[in-house]
């Protein structure tokens, strides 16, 4: 969790009130969160040894160096691109600035935190949940590519959102994770792949 989360889950929904009423005090709790993360992290790293130079994260994706990950910013889905500005940016900067990267997992619902959330410097490396009744992950990357152009982005998608979105994903830097039916559908969509997407 970045700090915004670890608050969250500390003072449940109310903290999304205590932003009107004691804003002051959420700060003093945020600045407590900041250097929770930043033990569990160090601890984690104390625990977790480097793989191949790098770091492999809990979401199955290798970073190189000193990275973190994964992270998430849920509680930003709740609150307005002006709140997270207030309650958020600034203490998951500090979470990973002494990181080589770090990896942060999203929700489709909150993309109007997108813009603050992915310019945190270090922060390479997205992972974008869909969720009901917002656009699906791939299909916000292909309508704002310049908002995730240096980072790389891991996906759940479907056969069909591969094929619809052959150009974007052709000159994007994704990990896609594809649903499929059966394992005809699976054999086919890794054909279509490497067909259509060779690794660079």
């Amino acid at each position: 969790m970045a700090p915004l989360d670890v608050a969250n889950a500390l003072r449940g929904n109310d903290l999304f009130l205590d932003f009107y009423d004691h804003p002051e005090e959420v700060h003093r709790l945020l600045e407590f969160c900041t250097r929770a993360c930043a033990f569990y992290l160090d601890h984690q790293r104390r625990v977790v040894p480097a793989l191949a130079g790098g770091t492999m994260s809990g979401c199955y994706v290798w970073m190189p160096g000193n990275s973190a990950g994964h992270l998430s910013e849920d509680a930003s889905v709740l609150c307005s691109a002006a709140q997270y500005r207030e309650f958020g940016r600034a203490y998951t900067v500090r979470l990973v600035a002494p990181f080589d990267h770090a990896f942060m997992h999203l929700h489709t619902a909150g993309a109007r935190t997108f813009p603050d959330i992915l310019s945190i410097p270090r922060l390479d490396f997205i992972e974008l949940a869909n969720d009901p009744n917002a656009p699906r992950g791939l299909a916000l990357c292909a309508a704002q590519p310049a908002l995730f152009t240096s980072k790389i982005v891991k996906l759940f998608v479907t056969p069909e959102e591969i094929h619809r979105h052959l150009d974007y994903l052709r000159q994007a830097k994704t990990v896609l994770f594809c649903t499929v039916a059966d394992p005809a559908e699976g054999h086919a969509a890794i054909e279509l792949v490497r067909r259509e997407l060779p690794i660079r």
